[in-house]
C-alpha cells in the first residue's frame, strides 16, 4: 500500500487528536524544508529512523538498452536515504511475521535488555524469497 500526504495527515491527525488542516500545514512544512535544505547540501538525521542526504554521482558511460549503443551520462545529484537501527529492526520484525515465525513484541527486547537479531525471510525459507523468472 502506497502512503500519500493526505493518509500521512490522516494517520497522525488521529494519533495525536489535532485537526487535520493543523497537521497538513505541519507535514508540508516538514516536507519543504527537508528538501529545500537537502538542495543545499545539508544531510538529515533522524536518529533510529535514517538518514537523507545528497550525493554526487560521476558521469559515466552507459548503454542504450534498445540499440545497444554507448552513451555518455553525464553526473548528477541524487538524494538517497540509508534506514536506521529502528527501521531496520522494524522491516526484519515484519519480515519474521510474514515468514510464519513468532516476532518479538516491540518494547520486549528493550525491556529485558536484551539484542535480538530477527532472522529474515531470506534466512528463514529461501524458497520464499525467489523471484519468479518471466519469459
Amino acid at each position: 500500500m502506497t502512503v500519500t500526504r493526505r493518509e500521512l495527515t490522516l494517520r497522525i491527525a488521529g494519533k495525536l487528536g489535532m485537526p487535520p488542516q493543523d497537521v497538513a500545514r505541519i507535514v508540508e512544512a516538514l516536507f519543504e524544508t527537508l528538501a529545500n535544505r537537502l538542495v543545499e547540501g545539508e544531510r538529515w538525521e533522524f536518529r533510529g529512523f535514517g538518514v537523507f542526504e545528497v550525493r554526487e554521482r560521476a558521469a559515466r558511460i552507459g548503454r542504450n538498452p534498445r540499440t545497444g549503443e554507448t552513451v555518455p551520462v553525464p553526473p548528477r545529484r541524487a538524494v538517497v536515504f540509508q534506514p536506521g537501527k529502528f527501521m531496520k529492526q522494524e522491516v526484519a520484525r515484519w519480515d519474521a511475521a510474514v515468514a510464519g515465525q513468532q516476532a518479538v513484541p516491540n518494547n520486549q527486547s528493550q525491556q529485558n535488555g536484551e539484542n535480538r537479531a530477527t532472522e529474515t525471510s531470506a534466512e528463514a525459507s529461501p524458497e520464499t524469497n525467489r523471484e519468479q523468472e518471466t519469459p
